[in-house]
């Protein structure tokens, strides 16, 4: 029985994290440049991440908001809820900026970059990989969350 609850909770989480994409993708498309949902596994300060889980866990799982003028919005569970700015040159780019960081020590603040790929440019769905890496302070010291991700860019 708490397998088919876990299962049936999962596929409200599924319908919660389409409708944030779709809200964020439909919110104002003149201002919005891209929108991902990236999947794999995190560090959180437990000795080294995990592998992805079958079906996902929320700590695998990122949805990133990228605007026209290259200012992003990370929302995950790991490593946090993270604001900067994105520097692109074709395919590839880096990221920094800071935000609330999330470890296994707890919630912190701090700063953070990224590098990744994307497989394509102009409007259209495009394979996305980065890694997160980020650096800061919480009630019990350094904490440095990160996370290595693949999946989905929507550009528009």
């Amino acid at each position: 029985m708490s397998h088919r609850m876990s299962l049936r909770s999962l596929g409200h989480w599924r319908c919660v994290m389409l409708a944030v994409v779709l809200s964020l993708a439909h919110s104002s498309p003149a201002v919005a440049s891209a929108v991902s949902l990236l999947l794999g596994p995190a560090s959180a300060g437990n000795g080294g991440s995990n592998p992805v889980g079958i079906p996902p866990s929320f700590g695998d799982i990122a949805i990133k908001y990228v605007s026209s003028g290259y200012y992003e919005t990370t929302v995950s569970l790991v490593p946090g809820l993270l604001f900067g700015k994105r520097f692109q040159d074709r395919q590839l780019y880096v990221s920094t900026g800071g935000g609330l960081l999330m470890s296994i020590s707890g919630a912190g603040v701090g700063v953070y970059t990224s590098f990744g790929l994307v497989s394509g440019s102009g409007s259209g769905v495009h394979f996305n990989a980065e890694y997160t890496q980020s650096l800061g302070i919480n009630g019990k010291g350094w904490t440095a969350p990160g996370a290595g991700r693949i999946g989905a860019i929507w550009e528009f």
